[in-house]
């Protein structure tokens, strides 16, 4: 299998598309909170989420990996992304821009 640099950007596209579609609550939490999914996401794709779920769910992860091939890293992704939809809900929105000092005048 050959990683390429454009595959990835495809695939995180795919994957931003999808989340549109499927989880639109958590595409807004994300909008609202100018979250770039990618940064947490392309991590877990070359990894095979080997960093983030616990061994025996990655086995089997892994195991439909390789039965399937790569939709299953969507369908992960976008399970894990709902099961924690409600708790991306809770994030307290940033507070108004007239809170922070500025830089000018120094």
């Amino acid at each position: 299998m050959i990683i390429s640099f454009a595959g990835i950007q495809a695939d995180q596209r795919v994957l931003r598309a999808m989340i549109c579609n499927f989880l639109p609550d958590v595409d807004m939490t994300l909008k609202e909170h100018d979250i770039e999914l990618s940064l947490i996401t392309l991590h877990w794709f070359l990894t095979l989420f080997a960093s983030v779920v616990h061994m025996k769910i990655l086995l089997r992860i892994w195991d439909l990996f390789f039965f399937d091939g790569s939709i299953v890293l969507f369908q992960v992704t976008l399970g894990m992304l709902k099961i924690k939809g409600t708790e991306f809900s809770k994030i307290p929105h940033p507070p108004p821009t007239s809170h922070y000092t500025p830089l000018h005048g120094r």
